[in-house]
């Protein structure tokens, strides 16, 4: 939209196939990859987001306070296996949560033709008549794989999204609702102060059966989280002192943040994928002589 009105502001013409292919509906399906080994959960996070990604364990939790009008503040601590690994004051550890069970579950009961759980599976879209590979999504993972660690089943619909739903509704008075907020923008801000996610918005329209390939391929992928890290490093030992993001939206729906709430709800003796940031290791460290003269700035650690 930014980029459509800067057009028109500069008064910019584009041939009118450019628009088409903006708003073209696209076509996708699964492609089953067979006779290859299945990778672990971490070699195809590390492989998709380009870093070393390795299971942290949960040693203990404690609440750092107990002041009720405050949110709840947690310590976690973590112990780690890889020798090779090792932080500095200042690194940040970042983590890849997962997403709840049930609404997982609540996504395959509403999608129809879902992929064998047990098989490897490419995401494909159709591109001037010929099936690519999504972009943007891992290639050869199993479906479960996928639906809890690689895609963003909590954001809000986009617009085209929405679009995407009202052409799989079979109910008309949904249709035409659905039609309606993916074309008019203000009312598509004002439902979105509600923040439902894609599963609150299929409760909302029931009438919508939509392919899985064609959901997925309209879903964003899950950022890790990074968090600074609290701890000295003491061999294979790190800890992060987290607040637990929990509220009320407008219409009074509880809402969790999802990393925290993993961190709130693991078991421990449990594990969660993660790297250690090395990106700028050396700007951001206490200088090698201790009589050298420093500045400390609290600026505040988001708590």
């Amino acid at each position: 939209k930014l980029f459509t009105s800067s057009l028109k502001v500069m008064k910019v013409k584009v041939p009118g196939t450019y628009f088409a292919n903006l708003s073209a509906k696209k076509n996708y399906k699964w492609a089953v990859v067979n006779n290859k080994e299945t990778k672990t959960l971490n070699e195809l996070l590390s492989e998709f987001h380009g870093k070393v990604v390795q299971d942290f364990t949960l040693t203990k939790r404690s609440q750092l306070h107990n002041e009720s009008k405050e949110p709840r503040t947690l310590k976690v601590d973590f112990q780690f296996d890889n020798s090779e690994t090792s932080y500095d004051p200042g690194d940040h550890l970042s983590i890849f949560p997962r997403n709840m069970e049930k609404k997982v579950e609540y996504l395959k009961s509403r999608m129809n033709n879902n992929p064998p759980s047990d098989k490897l599976l490419s995401l494909q879209v159709e591109q001037d008549g010929f099936w690519e590979n999504a972009e943007d999504l891992p290639n050869e993972v199993l479906f479960d794989d996928l639906f809890y660690y690689f895609l963003d089943v909590n954001m809000v619909p986009s617009q085209e999204m929405l679009a995407v739903f009202a052409s799989f509704a079979t109910e008309k008075e949904e249709k035409e609702t659905l039609t309606f907020l993916a074309h008019d923008d203000a009312s598509y801000e004002k439902w979105m102060l509600e923040e439902k996610g894609v599963c609150e918005t299929l409760k909302e329209f029931e009438s919508v059966s939509i392919n899985s390939a064609n959901l997925v391929g309209h879903l964003t992928v899950i950022k890790p989280r990074r968090y600074s890290i609290a701890s000295s490093p003491q061999g294979n030992n790190i800890s992060l002192v987290v607040s637990v993001v929990e509220y009320k939206t407008t219409t009074e729906v509880q809402k969790f943040g999802l990393a925290s709430g993993n961190l709130n709800a693991m078991g421990l003796k449990t594990s969660m994928p993660g790297f250690i940031k090395y990106a700028n290791k050396a700007h951001f460290r206490l200088p090698a002589d201790p009589s050298w003269p420093i500045i400390l700035i609290a600026a505040g650690s988001g708590i």
